[in-house]
């Protein structure tokens, strides 16, 4: 009679997978944070009125964390970053309108793609 040893790889397996999320959030949040920057118009002194004027301050903030439970943030900490994004009543078509929102939707048919990739690696 042949005695079968039951191995449980189910940790390892576990482990390797926690990895390749790490990876492809990263991944993700670097790609659409530069999606986002590059789809930010900056004030120059002409449009703000203000001499010596230098923009870039929101393009600059936008960045990318790693959170709990399978997420990866993507946002600014500028305080005005709201008002580009979701305009206001006073201002509703801001000229960085929905940059966020935007980047996250140009990148989902290639965060597939990659994660994919990745998974297989």
């Amino acid at each position: 009679m042949t005695d079968y040893k039951l191995i449980d790889n189910t940790p390892k397996v576990f482990a390797e997978l926690d990895k390749k999320e790490k990876i492809i959030l990263t991944k993700a949040g670097m790609e659409v944070t530069n999606l986002a920057k590059k789809s930010i118009h900056s004030g120059t002194p002409e449009s703000t009125g203000i001499p010596n004027y230098k923009g870039g301050t929101l393009r600059q903030s936008i960045n990318y964390k790693l959170g709990i439970h399978h997420v990866v943030y993507v946002g600014s900490n500028v305080h005005y970053a709201k008002y580009n994004e979701f305009g206001t009543r006073k201002w509703p078509n801001p000229r960085n309108k929905n940059f966020l929102k935007n980047a996250c939707q140009n990148y989902a048919g290639r965060f597939v793609i990659e994660a994919t990739r990745i998974l297989k690696g």
